[in-house]
C-alpha cells in the first residue's frame, strides 16, 4: 500500500531551530519590540531600576515537517500563482481566526512573552530618533586622552611585537645578503610598536532639565517627567562622549537640585515658569558658553502658570533658543485640559523649538519621536 504525505505543524522547539529559524525568530522579536515600544518605554522596572528586563508578546512560530500517515487527500494551488502571492481566504470560504462576531470554537494563535533587556529596547527606539545637524564647537581646555600605536622601533615590550614589521625586516635583510634559503628571524629583525598619548577635544552635551514642582504636579505628572528625561538622557549618551544633566526645580522660585530632589520632592504654592528660564540663562552665561557646549534645554510642566507671567516666559524662551542647540517644552496634561502656558509658547517661532503634549503613558514614545524626529527638516 502506498503511503500518503501531508504537511503538519507542531510546537516550535528552540533546541531544534536551524540558523534560518534563529534569524527569523530574531527578526520577529525585533518587530515585536518595536510594536510594543509605546507600552514598554513607561515600564516602572526599566525607569526606576535603570535597567532590567521587560516582557513583550511574541507569536509562537510553528516548525513544519513531513508526516508519514495513512491519510488520503491532496490539494492544488491556483494556476499562474507564484511564491509570495497572497490569496483572499474569506472569498474561498476559509476560516479566518480572530475575525468575526461572538465567541468561536476554532483554535487561536499561540502567544508567548519574551524577556528583552534595556539594550534591546534602546536599539529599537534609537533607530527611530535623530538629532538636528550639530554645530561645530570651539576647542576647550578639557581634552580626552587615547593611546595610539604610531611608530615602529627596534626596542620594546614583547607584548607589542609587530609581526608585519618584523617579517618585513627579515625579508629585507635576506634580500640584501642574497640569502633566500629561508633562514629564520633573528633578534635584529624584531620590531615593536610604540604608543603615544594622543589628546583630542572631548565632545560634551549638557542637558538643562527644568521641571515645575508646584502643588499641581502630582505623582503621575512626575513619573511621566522622569520617564521622558530617562530616555532623553540615554539617547544623548549614545551621541556624545559625556552627558551632564543639570536639574532645575521651580515653583515661584527656581533652584538647582540633585536628581533625587528633582523627581521626588514636592512643593506647594503657585507657579512662575519664567524663573526657571531665567535660572537656565544665568547658568549658561556663567558655566556653559554655547560656543563650547551643545546645550539641550527641556522644560516639563502641567501648563498651569500665572497668566501675568506668560509674557516674560515667551521673552526668556526666545533667548534660550538663541543659545541652545535644542529647546523643548513638554506638557504633562493627563486630561487634555486647556492650559495657560501652551498657547503663549506656541508664538515662539524658532527652528530648534519644540512643544509636545503627554496625556498618557503611550505618549512618551510619541513625544520622543517628535523631539528627536528622524527626518529633521527645520519645519
Amino acid at each position: 500500500m502506498k503511503s500518503s504525505y501531508r504537511i503538519a505543524d507542531g510546537e516550535w522547539k528552540h533546541y531544534k531551530k536551524s540558523q534560518h529559524d534563529s534569524l527569523h525568530h530574531d527578526k520577529k522579536l525585533q518587530a515585536s519590540i518595536k510594536a510594543s515600544l509605546s507600552e514598554t518605554l513607561a515600564d516602572e522596572g526599566l525607569v526606576y531600576h535603570q535597567g532590567g528586563t521587560v516582557r513583550v508578546p511574541l507569536e509562537v512560530m510553528p516548525q513544519y515537517r513531513f508526516c508519514f500517515e495513512q491519510q488520503g487527500g491532496f490539494g492544488s494551488g491556483a494556476s499562474g500563482s507564484d511564491v509570495g502571492d497572497e490569496f483572499d481566504l474569506e472569498g474561498v470560504g476559509a476560516t479566518i481566526y480572530g475575525v468575526g462576531n461572538g465567541a468561536g470554537t476554532e483554535k487561536g494563535k499561540d502567544i508567548v512573552e519574551a524577556d528583552v533587556d534595556l539594550e534591546e529596547i534602546e536599539e529599537a527606539l534609537f533607530q527611530e530618533l535623530s538629532l538636528p545637524p550639530l554645530e561645530r564647537k570651539l576647542e576647550r581646555n578639557v581634552e580626552s586622552e587615547d593611546l595610539q600605536f604610531t611608530t615602529i622601533r627596534n626596542k620594546g615590550s614583547v607584548a607589542n611585537v609587530s609581526k608585519r614589521a618584523t617579517l618585513k625586516e627579515t625579508f629585507k635583510r635576506q634580500a640584501l645578503n642574497g640569502n633566500g634559503d629561508g633562514i629564520g628571524i633573528r633578534d635584529e629583525d624584531i620590531r615593536y610598536r610604540q604608543w603615544e598619548d594622543e589628546e583630542s577635544p572631548d565632545t560634551n552635551a549638557v542637558i538643562i532639565a527644568m521641571m515645575d514642582t508646584s502643588g499641581s504636579m502630582g505623582v503621575w505628572e512626575k513619573y511621566m517627567s522622569r520617564t521622558f528625561f530617562f530616555w532623553t538622557k540615554r539617547f544623548l549618551e549614545r551621541k556624545y562622549d559625556s552627558v551632564e544633566i543639570i536639574y532645575i526645580a521651580h515653583h515661584t522660585e527656581a533652584h538647582i537640585v540633585d536628581e533625587q530632589s528633582f523627581f521626588h520632592k514636592g512643593e506647594s504654592g503657585g507657579t512662575l515658569c519664567s524663573v526657571a528660564y531665567k535660572k537656565a540663562l544665568g547658568l549658561i552665561e556663567e558655566s556653559y558658553p554655547p560656543q563650547h557646549y551643545n546645550l539641550f534645554a527641556f522644560h516639563v510642566s502641567d501648563g498651569d502658570n500665572l497668566t501675568s507671567d506668560n509674557k516674560r516666559c515667551v521673552k526668556l524662551l526666545k533667548e534660550l533658543c538663541q543659545k541652545c542647540h535644542m529647546v523643548n517644552y513638554v506638557e504633562v496634561n493627563q486630561y487634555n485640559r486647556q492650559s495657560t502656558l501652551m498657547k503663549p509658547l506656541s508664538t515662539v517661532r524658532h527652528t530648534n523649538m519644540k512643544r509636545v503634549m503627554i496625556s498618557s503613558r503611550k505618549d512618551i514614545y510619541k513625544a520622543l519621536k517628535q523631539v528627536f524626529r528622524r527626518e529633521w527638516d527645520h519645519a
